[in-house]
């Protein structure tokens, strides 16, 4: 999955998700977020985390933000993915 891919998806679809005076924090840290995790899936575990993976976890997180039903047609990784990401918005809440 290449890097600049992540980073135009996350700015397109994660910028209509946060729209607070945090966006730019909050994106780039799904940016880094979403990197390590799709390397240590590689490194640990042979397994390719793919673009689509990402737009599916940030439909997801979407649907968390609008306090929807998020983990119905997750797979394992992706529901991981956007575990990660909601841990790291919380922090930022606080």
């Amino acid at each position: 999955m290449d890097t600049q891919k992540i980073h135009l998806l996350i700015d397109s679809l994660g910028g209509q998700i946060v729209s607070d005076g945090k966006a730019g924090d909050v994106l780039a840290e799904l940016v880094k977020e979403t990197l390590r995790f799709r390397d240590k899936l590689e490194q640990e575990r042979g397994v390719i985390f793919t673009i689509e993976d990402t737009r599916i976890a940030l439909e997801g997180l979407e649907k968390f933000l609008n306090g929807e039903d998020w983990k119905q047609n997750l797979t394992g990784e992706q529901s991981a993915l956007l575990q990660i990401w909601i841990d790291r918005i919380t922090i930022f809440d606080k």
